[in-house]
């Protein structure tokens, strides 16, 4: 599998966008979007978040995780990692996800949904 964002939709209708790496595993998630538009722009801007330190950092959570947390400009967190063991961890992440984000197509799966009995 390549390194792509992945604009997905959750089961309550909202859209998200989801950065794969090559071995297919999951780095970044984006909060819920309204729409697949807000969530094709939020891939762009968390490009642009991603070449600015202030705004995406390996950060520790109020219960003591440790993720990659990255923010629109006016602060609000645009998209987050799973959790990772320690700092380190976070820390390499970080990097890991700034050395594809660039690079990385945006793919669709919206359309590829699966279908009810009904449909």
């Amino acid at each position: 599998m390549a390194t792509r964002f992945e604009l997905v939709l959750d089961e309550s209708g909202k859209f998200h966008f989801q950065l794969r790496g090559p071995d297919g595993d999951l780095l970044l998630r984006s909060i819920a979007c309204d729409g697949k538009i807000k969530a094709q722009t939020a891939v762009l801007h968390a490009r642009a978040a991603l070449r600015d330190p202030n705004r995406s950092m390996a950060s520790v959570a109020k219960d003591g995780s440790h993720r990659v947390t990255v923010h629109e400009s006016d602060g609000a967190e645009l998209a987050r990692s799973d959790r990772t063991g320690d700092t380190a961890a976070a820390e390499a992440l970080l990097g890991r996800i700034r050395s594809v984000s660039d690079t990385a197509p945006i793919v669709d799966l919206t359309k590829s949904r699966p279908r009810t009995a009904a449909g």
